[in-house]
């Protein structure tokens, strides 16, 4: 699985599908270059206490288990920093840590953890701003 992100500004769209949120960084993901794939998925900050769920249906997409795989239960502490880096956070360090499945987090504005429970698309808690992967389909970009 090749994972290749790419900086694109709001006004600029990811696909013609439908308007997003003002001031919202996406991030396009193409997981299988050998595919020609019919989804086009992105990366969004979710509100404080809003599950991936709502954050990816507010943008007009569905969650995708990019949430999990990359950033998540099954990523990495380097991804998730990286990711909200990209995002435009300082996420030097990231702290483990073992709630509900809220899988990378910004808490409280300043500290980042990476949820290690199964990261789950309807988890959320207070104070936390998911970092969440969406997916869009009948997007070819």
């Amino acid at each position: 699985m090749i994972i290749r992100v790419v900086f694109i500004i709001i006004s600029f769209g990811i696909c013609q599908c439908g308007d997003r949120p003002d001031a919202t960084w996406f991030y396009d993901i193409d997981t299988d270059s050998d595919t020609d794939s019919d989804t086009d998925s992105f990366w969004i900050l979710g509100e404080p206490g809003e599950s991936c769920s709502a954050a990816c249906e507010r943008t007009g997409a569905v969650y995708s288990e990019l949430t999990r795989t990359v950033t998540g239960s099954a990523g990495t502490n380097a991804a998730c920093s990286d990711m909200l880096r990209d995002l435009g956070f300082n996420a030097v360090d990231v702290e483990e840590s073992y709630h509900n499945g809220i899988g990378c987090v910004l808490w409280n504005g300043d500290r980042v953890y990476r949820d290690t429970f199964e990261t789950a698309a309807a988890a959320f808690r207070d104070l936390c701003a998911r970092v969440c992967a969406c997916e869009v389909s009948g997007c070819n970009g």
